[in-house]
């Protein structure tokens, strides 16, 4: 079976493969190690009605502050990637305050990718996801890519933080090269201050693209 008469099916098993086994420890970083994973706020009255299909050229930069008892579309974007590679699927997971009365809330996730591959418990704290696009017919070019997005609100000051998939301790994106013969050269792992986070109240988030961003 050449690649134009594979299904769709096989393209997106080749890139769950792919981020799920595919990042052995002494591969270098893949075609995207600057890429990062970051939320960007919205407020839920302006998202417009597609969810999925936002304007995002009119983010000029990311929003990562956001005002207590304000619900919000906390987005997942990927950015500073090699778009004409493109990307295929990524893995994170999610941490936050899930106290009742405290913190943040999580309201809703609506994923924006073909096919998901989320924990039990997804969206609780701690954590993860994998999703996937088909490498042929979806491959995603534009910078920055929309993952999903959560419905949030904080009660009180909290954050809401991307940080590596707990059940294996990686943040990763697959390039749409991702095959069964070239997943070690698709993967790209997350550096740890290429993940963002997104704070309610006083304090202040982390936007990974900006290089002078603070850093926990």
């Amino acid at each position: 079976m050449n690649q134009a008469s594979r299904p769709p099916l096989f393209t997106l098993i080749v890139a769950l493969l792919a981020l799920h086994w595919g990042y052995p420890a002494h591969a270098s970083n893949g075609p995207n190690p600057d890429a990062c994973i970051a939320l960007h706020l919205v407020p839920e009255e302006s998202k417009g009605k597609k969810l999925c299909a936002p304007n995002t050229k009119g983010w000029t930069e990311l929003q990562v502050s956001g005002e207590i008892n304000q619900r919000y579309w906390a987005y997942v974007v990927v950015t500073d990637f090699d778009t004409d590679l493109g990307l295929t699927g990524i893995q994170f997971g999610i941490e936050y305050d899930a106290a009742p009365g405290k913190g943040v809330d999580i309201l809703r996730w609506q994923k924006c990718s073909t096919l998901e591959f989320a924990s039990k418990s997804w969206p609780e704290a701690g954590t993860g996801t994998l999703l996937t696009w088909d490498r042929n017919r979806e491959c995603q070019k534009e910078d920055p890519v929309v993952v999903g997005a959560f419905l949030v609100e904080a009660k009180t000051e909290g954050q809401l933080s991307l940080v590596a998939r707990p059940v294996d301790g990686i943040a990763a994106v697959a390039a749409c090269t991702a095959s069964v013969t070239e997943v070690n050269q698709s993967i790209s792992r997350i550096q740890t201050k290429n993940l963002g986070w997104v704070a309610f109240g006083s304090s202040k988030g982390h936007d990974p693209t900006v290089p002078a961003s603070p850093n926990r």
